[in-house]
């Protein structure tokens, strides 16, 4: 009896020591696993910090040669020396451009420094691309530069000032430390936006000018303001009658095109097929729709589906609109439409028309550039004609055909030209030459791939 009392026992005393040797290890490898997590997570933070660093450094850096090339742009006449100060000047806005969005800031508070950037690169660019053409500097861009030269002057001394800060651990790339009494540098950043309250609107030839951030659309400006019992009441008309469902509205949506949005759920359709749509609060004009349903075969071919397309434009009331280049994803070809009048084509006047290629049916329209911008025009009086603008194609190209047509510029504005459809070697080229002074605007390659023709 005392043997098999003195076996139990030993047996325990087993157990209880591997027990204990188990726990052990377990808090051995947490201890490790926490160790090596909190090394990383240091680790990672640090790296953090570091990049946030650079990124900052580099955008005082880039600020501060803004500010001297801005500077030095108000003085300097010579056309040479004004478009090498502008292309620098542009690099350096887009390089600062890029630090600020990689600092951890919302961007409600680097919007006014964020647009300062992005105009200040803009207008310099612009300037540089006119100094080419017209060496002199008007009185309207010298007083744009000394405008955007005095706030890079605030804008530079208030990133020295919160680099100092940040250098003595005063500011921080985190959040406020629960122990410590460092401030974060959105404070900083925060204060700095103030600096740009009363930032006047800049208009010159670019597409971040407040003009074209603010520029109404010239089909709409006319037209009175409709109800949204009103944009509801037109919606079935729009999506068919084989679509028609639950009409649900979603509310306003503002920007240079106020809408009302609504969504369709159509009866008897597939799972979760929903329909989206706008209409202009003015005039109660189709901005946008979108069907989301899939399509798993094509059984139409794409002049079928041209058709389609140009028959939904009629049933809107909208003519005369020539299609152009389209483009095949999933089963769905998405074709471009520019309005054509007497032989003119308009090509800010935009329309894409999406039409599923099993059926034919309509499943998405875009119509921001035709609401925009359609409006009549009084074409120039006196333009080239087709063989004395031909005569300014480079010698290697083959003119396949050409026809007039208007084309958007970036800063929200139109050049009259001539459009010619030229082949070199096996590559398709778009020239577009001023109708009148016979400048290369731009020029396209058009680009044939499996999913349709492209521009690039």
């Amino acid at each position: 009896m005392r043997i098999k009392e003195k076996l139990k026992d030993f047996k325990n005393r087993l157990i209880d020591r591997h027990m204990y040797s188990v726990i052990v290890g377990l808090i051995i490898i947490f201890v490790a696993v926490f160790a090596y997590e909190a090394k990383m997570s240091a680790d990672y933070k640090n790296q953090l910090n570091m990049q946030y660093s650079r990124a900052f450094n580099e955008l005082v850096q880039h600020v501060s040669t803004i500010e001297t090339n801005l500077a030095k742009g108000v003085v300097i006449t010579d056309p040479k020396t004004m478009i090498r100060l502008s292309n620098d000047t542009y690099a350096k806005a887009a390089s600062a451009s890029s630090n600020l969005g990689q600092l951890p800031l919302s961007d409600v508070l680097i919007e006014n420094t964020a647009k300062f950037l992005s105009q200040v690169g803009d207008f310099t660019y612009t300037l540089s691309l006119r100094y080419m053409d017209n060496p002199l500097v008007t009185d309207e861009e010298q007083n744009t530069m000394l405008s955007l030269s005095r706030y890079a002057v605030t804008l530079k001394d208030s990133l020295y000032e919160l680099q100092g800060k940040v250098s003595s651990g005063e500011y921080q790339f985190k959040n406020p430390s629960k122990f410590g009494g460092a401030v974060a540098l959105a404070s900083g950043m925060e204060q700095i936006e103030k600096n740009f309250k009363d930032y006047p609107s800049l208009i010159y030839d670019g597409p971040f000018s407040d003009h074209v951030q603010t520029k109404e659309s010239s089909l709409l400006s006319m037209q009175g303001e409709i109800s949204f019992e009103e944009a509801q009441s037109r919606v079935p008309s729009i999506v068919s009658e084989e679509r028609n469902g639950e009409i649900k509205y979603e509310g306003e949506c503002g920007g240079r095109l106020p809408t009302y949005m609504f969504s369709v759920t159509p009866k008897n359709a597939q799972k979760n097929r929903r329909i989206t749509l706008q209409l202009t609060k003015k005039g109660g004009m189709l901005l946008q729709m979108l069907d989301n349903r899939s399509v798993y075969e094509q059984k139409i071919e794409i002049d079928e589906a041209k058709a389609k397309a140009s028959e939904y434009l009629s049933q809107h009331g909208i003519f005369n609109m020539q299609n152009s280049y389209f483009e095949i994803k999933n089963n769905i070809v998405t074709i471009n439409y520019a309005y054509k009048a007497d032989n003119v084509i308009y090509y800010p006047d935009l329309i894409k028309v999406k039409v599923a290629l099993d059926s034919g049916e309509i499943l998405g329209f875009e119509a921001s550039g035709y609401i925009m911008n359609h409006t009549e025009r009084q074409l120039p009086q006196t333009t080239l004609s087709n063989e004395e603008a031909a005569k300014k194609l480079s010698r290697v190209v083959n003119v396949e055909n050409s026809q007039l047509c208007m084309i958007p510029t970036n800063a929200a504005s139109e050049v009259y030209c001539w459009e010619f459809k030229c082949h070199v070697d096996e590559k398709t080229f778009l020239i577009y030459l001023n109708a009148e002074t016979g400048r290369e605007e731009n020029v396209l390659m058009l680009l044939q791939t499996e999913g349709g023709m492209l521009t690039i």
